[in-house]
């Protein structure tokens, strides 16, 4: 008697902790759920970077950042495990077509519109390579936004010569790379670091 009746509390406590567990999954998800569905405005695409060489120090990658929100954005920082650490960046022309590249600390998405990150331009500045960029892998980067949001991609590495994403992905498929016209990965052929 007394063991069925230890069975009987033993399945009691068994089915208890099952929907408790089962309470606490569903919670999860849906919370997963609202935290995606909240940062939905925010779609990042066409995310890709030239090659670098085995040894190469820094890096770049381009994007293109769509905002859907009636509220306009700020990416404010980036971050990924293939780096020591990613600088937001743009390209000043100056006299005698010379380029500066310069760190700013912030990069405008506008308000029911995009911010499109290409060689000459803004861009990402990757230092500290843990490893190389390597042609038709790819990596993951985060982007942190003002608004709380952040967006984890991956990022599809080209040829060293890519001039844009389409160009990238189609070295990717061809296996077959365009003349190293420029191998610069920041898109300049003559820039000046400048903090």
């Amino acid at each position: 008697m007394l063991q069925l009746l230890t069975t009987i509390i033993l399945l009691i406590c068994s089915t208890c902790f099952i929907s408790s567990a089962h309470l606490f999954t569903e919670e999860s998800t849906d919370q997963v759920k609202t935290d995606s569905e909240e940062h939905a405005h925010l779609t990042i695409s066409k995310a890709w970077a030239r090659s670098t060489r085995q040894k190469a120090y820094i890096g770049a990658a381009y994007l293109d950042i769509t905002n859907s929100s009636e509220e306009p954005e700020l990416v404010t920082s980036a971050t990924s495990s293939i780096s020591e650490r990613i600088e937001l960046h743009t390209h000043i022309h100056g006299k005698d077509d010379t380029v500066k590249m310069v760190e700013i600390a912030e990069i405008p998405v506008p308000a029911k519109g995009q911010e499109f990150l290409k060689p000459g331009g803004i861009h990402l500045m990757f230092f500290g390579l843990k490893e190389p960029f390597e042609t038709g892998k790819t990596f993951h980067v985060e982007l942190t936004f003002q608004s709380g949001a952040v967006k984890t991609f991956p990022v599809l590495v080209g040829g060293p010569a890519s001039k844009d994403y389409e160009e990238a992905l189609k070295i990717v498929e061809t296996g077959k790379e365009q003349p190293k016209e420029n191998t610069d990965p920041t898109g300049s052929k003559d820039h000046n670091h400048q903090h």
